[in-house]
């Protein structure tokens, strides 16, 4: 029965491997053979904020190889490579190697100049659990820049413009009864105190809920803590899905208490 791999931080597949696997023609080092045998990754291959991140089974390791220890298509040994590192994962193609002598895991980027390798483990145990917080990183900068592009591309209405669009109706505001057959107030012909938010509470609720409110502006709740809100085109939503006209004309229907 195969066993079924492990995942380290849920981002690359483990399994213990058996140094047979090595289809290489050095010997595989004692550092390789021991990060293999106690559940090392399978292929994998994670994209993060636009960021790949590839690392090797020990049978695909020797092949993973290719490009920077060997040309793929002659074999050939290629100029300026170390015979002590192999490489274990990759991030935009720049390799992490661990040494063959000392066992500790390195880092250089791409560089047309030659290899500038610098310790970034001190052994292959820290390499995946490492590599996983960089993706998760990497994956906080990616849903940042997404929410900070919605922000940008949302033109929202001002306090001040939503001050204007309420003709000067003063907080708190109560319900017409009209506006009942909503479902705001509690029952037919009772009118209840509701509010438009003053700018410290929109923006709370933007700080407190950025995901809830990332395409529309808050600007009234019924009491009841729901929130009818405004999207960048003017248009008002209610709390339960149905349209509300604009900001003019869902306060038209309000009263002054």
């Amino acid at each position: 029965m195969t066993e079924e791999p492990a995942t380290v931080a849920g981002h690359f597949p483990c399994r213990p491997q058996p140094a047979s696997d090595w289809t290489g023609p050095i010997p595989l080092s004692e550092a390789l053979a021991g990060f293999y045998a106690g559940g090392g990754p399978l292929d994998a291959q994670v994209e993060a904020d636009w960021t790949t991140v590839c690392v090797s089974s020990l049978a695909g390791l020797w092949g993973f190889q290719a490009c920077y220890r060997y040309d793929p298509e002659t074999l050939a040994p290629l100029e300026g490579w170390d015979d002590d590192l192999i490489v274990v994962a990759t991030v935009r193609d720049s390799p992490y190697v661990v040494s063959r002598t000392t066992g500790r895991v390195s880092f250089s980027e791409i560089d047309g100049d030659g290899w500038a390798f610098e310790e970034a483990f001190d052994s292959l145990d820290e390499l995946l659990p490492g590599l996983s917080e960089d993706i998760a990183e990497a994956e906080e900068r990616r849903r940042e820049a997404a929410l900070a592009e919605t922000a940008r591309r949302t033109v929202y209405p001002t306090v001040a413009e939503i001050s204007v669009a309420c003709k000067g109706v003063p907080v708190p505001i109560v319900l017409k009864a009209a506006w009942l057959e909503h479902g705001y107030g509690n029952r037919p012909g009772r009118a209840e105190v509701r509010r438009v938010l003053s700018p410290e509470q929109v923006r709370d609720l933007h700080a407190g809920a950025p995901d809830l409110f990332a395409e529309a502006t808050p600007f009234f709740e019924d009491g009841l803590g729901r929130y009818a809100t405004v999207d960048a085109k003017g248009k008002v939503r209610l709390p339960d899905g149905a349209k509300g006209g604009t900001i003019g004309t869902f306060l038209e229907r309000l009263a002054v208490a």
